[in-house]
């Protein structure tokens, strides 16, 4: 993992592409040491809405496997900068939040697939090094599509809005493959453990406009995000330079996110004070896990 990730998967928000720093992890204990096996890659692209208005155009790669120590991307404009850190045992995506420009803040998709192919270097528990490069045109998101999840409830910033309150956005346009909902908790400071949820909403069509989540408790202010996919490649068998085998998939996405509040009556005030660092805070959040629509859309 790099040193300075303090938070989960994308949530950047600064500009341009930093060169030439790759992160290396120290030794792991042998305990923990076991053989690299790199079993999925995903590339998804497209445009960011906070509360519905337009923020940037972002990049998400992220790599699942097991036995990985490390994983730098390089595109052909020079090497991305703490662009992959160990989320979960296992998977990699883009880092924090504090801006960190390699994922996110992209003015157009052009400026994305000038990106050209992009090249993933791995580092194995056992010291192995193995590569893969994803050519442009497997996951070039072209013109995209029109249209966002725009969020019909709660409303960005709501207050008392009920613990089993059903969360509603917009009908997906005929273009959208997938959804993916994530909740949780915000400004808890502890990214591994405020995760109601993420991914398709249990048991429903891509054509849903609604969903139930539970255990969402009184007093807690909460950041729902909705994503719409659209599948480029889904689950293409390749291999790695070093002949391990993996499935890559691509696709288009387009996100929105809002913040709301599930209050006691007395916590009003004490929100209503905290209202300006939430804002703040969740412009530099972008989404929970960025692992695109692999699994949801198999």
């Amino acid at each position: 993992m790099c040193a300075a990730t303090p938070r989960r998967l994308s949530s950047l928000r600064d500009g341009g592409l930093l060169l030439a720093l790759s992160c290396l992890l120290a030794a792991i204990p042998s305990g923990r040491a076991s053989a690299m096996q790199i079993d999925e890659v995903v590339i998804t692209s497209g445009p960011a809405y906070f509360a519905g208005s337009f923020t940037d155009f972002f990049i998400a790669p992220v790599v699942f496997g097991t036995g990985i120590d490390a994983v730098t991307l390089s595109s052909q404009s020079g090497t991305l900068n703490e662009v992959l850190v160990e989320v979960t045992p296992g998977e990699f995506a883009c880092d924090g939040v504090i801006p960190s420009e390699p994922c996110e803040n992209f003015v157009s998709l052009a400026q994305i697939s000038a990106l050209g192919n992009l090249t993933f270097t791995f580092l194995g528990d056992l010291g192995e090094m193995d590569s893969i490069t994803i050519p442009l045109a497997d996951y070039d998101p072209g013109a995209g599509q029109t249209g966002f999840p725009d969020v019909v409830f709660p409303a960005h910033l709501q207050t008392g809005v009920s613990s089993t309150a059903t969360l509603e956005w917009s009908t997906p346009p005929a273009w959208v493959q997938a959804i993916e909902v994530g909740l949780e908790e915000a400004l808890t400071g502890t990214p591994t453990d405020d995760q109601l949820f993420l991914g398709m909403p249990p048991g429903v069509p891509v054509t849903t406009t609604t969903w139930a989540p539970t255990g969402m408790v009184d007093d807690t202010a909460y950041d729902f995000n909705v994503s719409f996919f659209q599948i480029i490649e889904l689950e293409d068998p390749r291999q790695s330079s070093g002949a391990r085998d993996f499935v890559y998939t691509s696709g288009f996405e387009s996100f929105n996110e809002v913040l709301f509040f599930v209050p006691e009556p007395g916590s009003l005030p004490a929100i209503a004070a905290a209202l300006p660092l939430l804002v703040g805070l969740a412009r530099w959040r972008r989404r929970g896990s960025s692992r695109g629509p692999a699994r949801d859309a198999a």
